[in-house]
């Protein structure tokens, strides 16, 4: 029996920016700084308003949740909006290990989780 379409809500929306979160984890060569977790910092540049950077933004986040349904490790994502002088906005951001990120949480503020920052 042939299978349903795959459902709306489960379709990719907008740009698929796969490549440039992989550019990340390949620029560090597939190792992560063990002090931070963190791959490369990548740059995504040109965003006329802030509007387009933060859709750039949700757009990152959305390849990394498709993403991980592939890759082990699983990765996260850390971006900052940045104005520039010339009234643009940048996106920096990079990949970080999943493993490392949830060692490190009860490694710094203990196994009480009411004292977690967040």
């Amino acid at each position: 029996m042939p299978r349903a379409p795959i459902p709306d809500y489960k379709k990719r929306q907008g740009t698929v920016r796969d490549a440039e979160v992989m550019l990340s984890i390949e620029k560090a060569n597939g190792v992560f700084d063990p002090a931070t977790g963190r791959y490369a910092t990548i740059t995504h540049y040109g965003c006329e308003t802030r509007e387009r950077a933060e859709e750039v933004q949700r757009e990152l986040y959305r390849c990394k949740w498709h993403l991980n349904k592939k890759l082990n490790p699983k990765i996260g994502i850390s971006c900052k909006i940045v104005k520039q002088k010339d009234g643009t906005y940048n996106v920096d951001f990079f990949a970080v290990n999943l493993d490392h990120a949830r060692a490190y949480v009860p490694k710094t503020y203990g196994s009480d989780k009411s004292k977690w920052a967040y």
